[in-house]
């Protein structure tokens, strides 16, 4: 969910009960031109020119600490009461830094997981590992992503993982409409960022070191060998078609094979983000009712509709607003989380020969590119079945003698189905 937030220069009323300090070089006695303060968790400088610049995290200004994720109500609790704390305009008040993040409960050991971490978008990993802290950043030039330990950051008895999305340059914000402290309490808005986040963890390549190599073909070991080095995926000198067949196939067979349980932090991701956000009306049954009832929220007031699939009407949890047909992504979601789903698409789209090639005996990731593949074909053959049965059917009206010309009983709608203009 949202979290910190930065603002350069923030137009408010400093309240009397916070102290501002300025800090003196003990040394020379020169004082810094800044005051200074931290308010509940938040960083507060104040000018000589009257400028406030402000940055901290919403989650801990209104809970103390970010161990825990916010709900969108919650979120737009803390912003509410910020601006009524701070005398601020939300709808004014420029956003210069932003962060996303989810707070993820893993049964394993966090430093398990990030300890294997190889590679994000071709970039190489940067690690920092210390007594308070196992902290991994992948960097762009718009954004980073950030994966640590949360419960050995605050010293928590259970495994907690933190993911996370700090947004470098605004403009990259501005695509999803979010240019304001206004904007945040957008429930759209903030679902694409969250959307962000759980493709950015999709993009990850992780190994897991409790496969058995004993169980696995050569070539199958090659590849794991080959590609549990940082610099196989960027340096490698493969072009990207062939690299990205090979990512796929090297995370497909790290989460068949490995027994740590990392594969299920995707699942716990969209299931977060179905909390925070409380989507309602979401069809997902996945097999354990228990440990994800939280997914089947119910608030009519603060639903957000998920874009489903124009074929199989099933929701496309991964892709989500991008394309109007499931993903490969999705696919795979569905073969991990929810059987009854996968087996319904496999049964429609995937039990046949097709073009002389047996899918039922191929890869999971052909079968997955398969099910998207005839899925879309199911609408590309409807479309032109339309097209084609209008088409005949206007032929045959023009083919009978009239004495008036019948194209002018034909509506435009018809005439533009069947291609006719």
């Amino acid at each position: 969910m949202v979290d910190g937030i930065q603002i350069n220069d923030l137009k408010c009323v400093i309240p009397d009960t916070i102290d501002l300090q300025v800090r003196v070089n003990t040394s020379t006695g020169e004082t810094a031109q800044k005051q200074t303060a931290i308010h509940r968790g938040s960083h507060i400088a104040l000018y000589p020119n009257g400028r406030v610049r402000f940055s901290g995290s919403l989650t801990t200004y209104i809970n103390g600490d970010n161990t825990i994720n916010l709900t969108f109500n919650q979120v737009c609790t803390a912003i509410d009461e910020l601006c009524k704390e701070f005398t601020i305009n939300p709808e004014t008040t420029i956003l210069n830094g932003l962060e996303i993040g989810l707070n993820v409960p893993t049964t394993f050991n966090p430093d398990e997981f990030l300890k294997n971490l190889l590679s994000w978008n071709r970039i190489e990993p940067l690690k920092w590992i210390g007594k308070k802290e196992f902290y991994v950043q992948f960097k762009q030039s718009r954004l980073t992503f950030k994966i640590y330990s949360k419960s050995k950051q605050y010293g928590l008895s259970g495994n907690l993982l933190r993911l996370e999305i700090r947004i470098d340059k605004m403009e990259f914000a501005h695509k999803f409409g979010v240019r304001t402290l206004s904007d945040l309490k957008d429930k759209k808005k903030i679902e694409s960022l969250l959307n962000v986040l759980i493709e950015s963890f999709n993009d990850l390549i992780y190994y897991d070191d409790s496969i058995d190599l004993k169980e696995l073909k050569k070539a199958d070991i090659t590849l794991l060998e080959k590609g549990n080095n940082p610099r196989y995926w960027s340096l490698s000198d493969l072009n990207r078609s062939t690299l990205n067949r090979n990512k796929k196939r090297f995370q497909n067979l790290v989460n068949e094979y490995g027994k740590n349980g990392f594969q299920n932090i995707a699942k716990s991701l969209v299931s977060e983000k179905y909390s925070v956000l409380k989507i309602c009306n979401v069809r997902t049954d996945f097999s354990n009712h228990a440990e994800n009832q939280n997914l089947q929220r119910s608030d009519s007031l603060n639903s957000v509709s998920i874009p489903k699939c124009e074929v199989t009407n099933y929701p496309k949890v991964i892709s989500n607003k991008r394309g109007r047909f499931l993903s490969s992504l999705d696919v795979e979601f569905y073969y991990k989380y929810d059987t009854n789903i996968y087996n319904d698409l496999v049964e429609r789209f995937n039990t046949r020969t097709y073009k002389n090639i047996d899918y039922t005996k191929e890869s999971l990731e052909k079968r997955f590119e398969e099910i998207t593949h005839r899925i879309r074909a199911v609408d590309f053959n409807k479309r032109n079945n339309d097209r084609n049965n209008t088409r005949r059917a206007i032929d045959k009206l023009n083919s009978t003698p009239s004495l008036f010309n019948n194209m002018a009983l034909i509506s435009d709608h018809k005439k533009q189905i069947a291609g006719i203009y």
